[in-house]
C-alpha cells in the first residue's frame, strides 16, 4: 500500500527492509539504512558527503523538485534525493539532471516500467545469466558478473532482460555501500553469436549504454569483457563512437587471459567459472520468485512516480 511520504522512509509502501537473498554458502544483502564506517570516510573524501553539504543539498534538491513541472516524486525524503547526489559527488545540478534523466527516461520507455512485476520476472533471472557477488573487492566495488551463454532469447527478448534488470537496479540503488563504492562488472561473452549480433541492433545498444551513462544513478567503474570473439568487437566497434571517453576508459578487454582479470578483481570475489574461488549457484526460478514477491508491490509503487501530466 502506498503511504504518506516520510522523511526518513527508505520505502514508499509498507515494505520495512531487503531480507538476504540465500541459497546455500550464497548470501547477498542489500543495506538500505547506513554506511559502514570505512564508506563514510570515502563518502566524505571523495564525494564531498559532509553533514553541511548533505543539508545544503537537501534543501537545493527539495526546492528544484518542487518547482520542476509535472514531476511528482518525494521531495523531502533524505534517502531518495542521497541516490541521486552521491554519483554527481552532491554537485545538486548535476544530481536533479541526472533525476530528470532517470524520470523521462521511464516516460520514454513505459514497456520497461509499466505493468512490470519483480516475481513474475524470475523466470529470466532463473535463467542464472547475472549475479551480485557476496563479497566486495578491496576498495568495496560490488561485483557483478554476466554469462552471455546463459541467456536464452528464444525466452526472453533482448527489452525483456533489460526490464527485468531494472528491478534488480532498483534494489542495488538503494544499497548504502553500493552508493558509495560503485560497481564494477564481468561480462563473459562465451557464446556469443551472428545471430545475437543480429537480435542486438544498434538502438538497443545505444539504450543501454545511456541507461550506464546518464539515466541510472550508479557509479560505474570498470568493465571486464572476457572471451570477446569478432562478433563482439564488431558491436563494440558500431558503439563506440558514440561512447564518451571516460566512458571508453572504463572498459577492458582480457579475451581469456583470467590472470589479466585477477589484477583488477580477486580471486575471492568471482565465481570458479570467472576463474575465481566461490562456487556458483543454481537458483530455481521457485527460489527467485518467492523472494522477489516480498518487493513486488514497492517496485510497482516506485514505477507510479516520476512526469505525470497536469
Amino acid at each position: 500500500m502506498l503511504r504518506a511520504q516520510r522523511k526518513n522512509s527508505v520505502f514508499l509502501t509498507d515494505f520495512e527492509d531487503f531480507p538476504p537473498f540465500q541459497h546455500g554458502d550464497y548470501y547477498v544483502k542489500f543495506d538500505v539504512r547506513q554506511l559502514s564506517e570505512n564508506s563514510r570516510k570515502k563518502a566524505e573524501k571523495e564525494l564531498n558527503e559532509t553533514l553541511e553539504n548533505r543539508e545544503r543539498a537537501f534543501k537545493e534538491m527539495s526546492k528544484l523538485i518542487q518547482q520542476e513541472e509535472d514531476l511528482h516524486i518525494p521531495h523531502d525524503n533524505i534517502y531518495f534525493m542521497l541516490k541521486f547526489l552521491r554519483p554527481k559527488k552532491f554537485d545538486v545540478e548535476e544530481a536533479f539532471q541526472l533525476m530528470k534523466n532517470y524520470f523521462k527516461f521511464k516516460t520514454e520507455f513505459p514497456e520497461l516500467f509499466i505493468g512490470i512485476v519483480p516475481s513474475e520476472q524470475a523466470y529470466i533471472y532463473a535463467m542464472n545469466g547475472v549475479f551480485l557477488s557476496p563479497r566486495p573487492d578491496k576498495d568495496g566495488h560490488k561485483v557483478v558478473m554476466a554469462r552471455v551463454d546463459r541467456f536464452k532469447f528464444d525466452i526472453a527478448t533482448p527489452m525483456q532482460i533489460i526490464a527485468s534488470a531494472f528491478v534488480v537496479a532498483e534494489g542495488a540503488m538503494m544499497d548504502q555501500e553500493g552508493q558509495v563504492n560503485g560497481f564494477v562488472g564481468v561480462l563473459d561473452c562465451s557464446g556469443f553469436s551472428y545471430r545475437h549480433f543480429k537480435l542486438i541492433s544498434l538502438s538497443l545498444m545505444k539504450i543501454c549504454f545511456r541507461i550506464v551513462q546518464n539515466v541510472m544513478p550508479m557509479i560505474p567503474i570498470r568493465a571486464h569483457i572476457m572471451h570477446q570473439n569478432v562478433f563482439v568487437h564488431s558491436l563494440y566497434k558500431l558503439i563506440k563512437p558514440f561512447l564518451p571517453q571516460q566512458f571508453i576508459d572504463m572498459i577492458h578487454f582480457h579475451g581469456d587471459n583470467y590472470n589479466e582479470l585477477l589484477e583488477y578483481v580477486p580471486k575471492e570475489c568471482l565465481f570458479e567459472y570467472f576463474g575465481g574461488s566461490l562456487e556458483e549457484p543454481e537458483i530455481t526460478e521457485e527460489e527467485y520468485r518467492n523472494f522477489l514477491q516480498q518487493f513486488d508491490e514497492e517496485y510497482i509503487a516506485l514505477n507510479s512516480i516520476g512526469y505525470k501530466s497536469s
